[in-house]
């Protein structure tokens, strides 16, 4: 081992090392396994990408349609004048 190198076990003292991951597995890894198992935020990001498709897919078809819907209204403008 090299002399630059520091361990955790020279730092901190062996007692105060297990009291550590005793609070570590005790209470960060179910905290942990609980927000990867959740599902309630992943509906509300379904929710927004089906949102921004149907958003995207109207203004394509409004952009493709409106030169139609304009020739429409000015055949009917020029019948009625």
């Amino acid at each position: 081992m090299n002399n630059n190198t520091i361990t955790v076990s020279r730092l901190v003292p062996q007692d105060e090392q297990a009291h550590i991951l005793k609070h570590f597995y005790s209470e960060e890894v179910p905290m942990l396994r609980k927000l990867f198992s959740e599902e309630s935020g992943q509906d509300m990001i379904e929710y927004a990408l089906l949102a921004s498709f149907i958003s995207i897919v109207a203004i394509a078809a409004l952009r493709l349609i409106g030169p139609l819907i304009v020739a429409i209204y000015e055949d009917i403008q020029g019948s009625l004048a």
